[in-house]
């Protein structure tokens, strides 16, 4: 999501709770100067996050807040049957059952993983196969 938001123009700052003070007073300034979009991600809400400077602090509680659950088994079905078939490719009930209990629970390594995966299978001039699969993610 956070890449969709940069790639339409908006500044992302993820990890925005580990800034300082003045450095994410210094991006929301800019962005706004810049009439630009602002998306500030975090593990944490701004609540609880160590802000002092009460100008930063009035704007965070003002602003919108969204909290984004890792996603569940059907949407991980459903996000990585689409990045594999938006390559032109697809995967076995078998792998993805394989890929499903052993990848981690977010967009991003779905993304990362349907590049991944379908490199590795046009390299090797075959289909997306459990072996394959295995050895992604299998570590060692």
């Amino acid at each position: 999501m956070a890449r969709y938001f940069a790639g339409q123009g908006g500044d992302v700052v993820d990890g925005a709770d580990e800034l300082s003070d003045e450095e994410l007073f210094h991006r929301w300034n800019s962005a706004m100067a810049a009439s630009q979009s602002l998306l500030l991600t975090s593990q944490k809400g701004p609540a609880d996050w160590n802000v002092t400077l009460p100008d930063l602090r009035s704007r965070l509680s003002a602003s919108q807040l969204m909290h984004i659950d890792a996603p569940d088994d059907d949407l991980m079905t459903q996000l990585l049957l689409k990045h594999l078939h938006d390559r032109g490719t697809s995967i076995g009930p078998e792998a993805l059952g394989f890929v499903l209990k052993r990848i981690e629970r977010s967009h991003a390594a779905l993304e990362d993983f349907a590049r991944d995966v379908n490199a590795a299978a046009l390299a090797a001039g075959s289909a997306i196969t459990l072996p394959l699969v295995r050895t992604l993610l299998t570590p060692g």
